[in-house]
């Protein structure tokens, strides 16, 4: 059996766990073995996150974690790497069947009607393993979900769940109502690209952490982060566009509000967002395929280079 032990996220370490996995064979299965020793970064944990699901989504891969203590182990549930790996449709196996990350409920797709599911999402204790904990809410799958608006939908249960999770001085009603409009957002953005891809089998993933910073280097803030395995931003754009530029500069266009001169692709949505995040304080950074921008701060180049199947979003909003 092959090992790759994967010690940070960073985007080249994705490139060669890429290139093991498809190298990989039913002879010579490959084990992943994390032994990350800081806390995942949002964006890297995303990119990570949407391989496992999309194009090493039919690949067997073994688990193991033995290394790991347990506030990292903790880092891979909030990071949204324990619902990807849970997501894979059996695929994914560990070394020690008794790891905590073989929960069946992490495959779990989000289905807020349910009141079991409305339970344990509320009903979370002080460990933070599972879908949801005290810090975090994981769905996969929300663009499958049809929910009506009312007390079932996306923004509806989120905002009480903030609103339970969160000190009264940050849960303010307009903070709330721009959360809820950043995930509806994100949420049609995904279901945009299902629609364009036309195959029922896109997959998607969204997160959303209270994050306490890092040793008062980063201040406290909310993390949001959406990703898909369908046709991805620039590509569902590129349908309704005339004339369209590169992808690049497609999406710094998109972001900045700026496409109604290319055609019927408004994006109005993202727009919003960018000026949320701005006024915030906050950062973004999208992806779609292999090129990445972003809002707020800069990225390095090779996260930038890091290709990604289907697209990904990821905010974070100062508390």
């Amino acid at each position: 059996m092959s090992v790759f032990a994967l010690e940070t996220l960073d985007p080249e370490n994705l490139t060669e766990f890429r290139r093991r996995a498809e190298e990989s064979t039913e002879a010579n299965p490959l084990e992943l073995a994390l032994r990350l020793h800081s806390r995942p970064e949002p964006f890297g944990s995303a990119l990570f996150a949407g391989a496992l699901m999309a194009d090493l989504g039919r690949i067997p891969l073994r688990v193991s974690h033995d290394l790991l203590d347990e506030a990292v182990l903790a880092d891979v549930f909030r990071s949204g790497l324990a619902a990807a790996l849970g997501s894979r449709n059996g695929l994914t196996t560990f070394a020690d069947p008794h790891s905590p990350l073989s929960a069946p409920e992490l495959g779990a797709t989000w289905t807020p009607g349910l009141r079991s599911f409305r339970a344990a999402m509320f009903g979370a204790g002080d460990v933070d393993a599972g879908l949801f904990g005290p810090r975090h809410a994981v769905f996969l799958n929300p663009h499958r979900t049809t929910t009506p608006p009312g007390p079932a939908s996306i923004t509806a249960v989120v905002r009480r769940w903030l609103d339970a999770r969160l000190p009264a001085g940050e849960s303010s009603d307009a903070r709330l109502a721009d959360i809820g409009f950043a995930l509806d957002q994100l949420v049609v953005n995904v279901t945009e690209h299902a629609v364009t891809d036309h195959t029922p089998s896109v997959s998607s993933l969204a997160r959303i952490e209270i994050d306490d910073g890092d040793d008062g280097k980063q201040a406290r803030a909310l993390v949001l982060v959406v990703l898909d395995t369908g046709a991805g931003i620039a590509r569902t754009l590129r349908a309704k566009l005339s004339d369209p530029p590169a992808d690049a500069e497609l999406l710094r266009d998109l972001l900045a509000g700026e496409l109604e001169q290319w055609g019927r692709a408004r994006g109005i949505g993202l727009s919003r967002l960018t000026q949320l995040v701005q006024v915030a304080g906050g950062t973004m950074f999208v992806a779609s395929g292999d090129t990445t921008v972003s809002v707020g701060d800069d990225i390095d180049a090779a996260a930038a280079a890091a290709a990604t199947t289907g697209s990904i979003i990821s905010l974070r909003l100062p508390l």
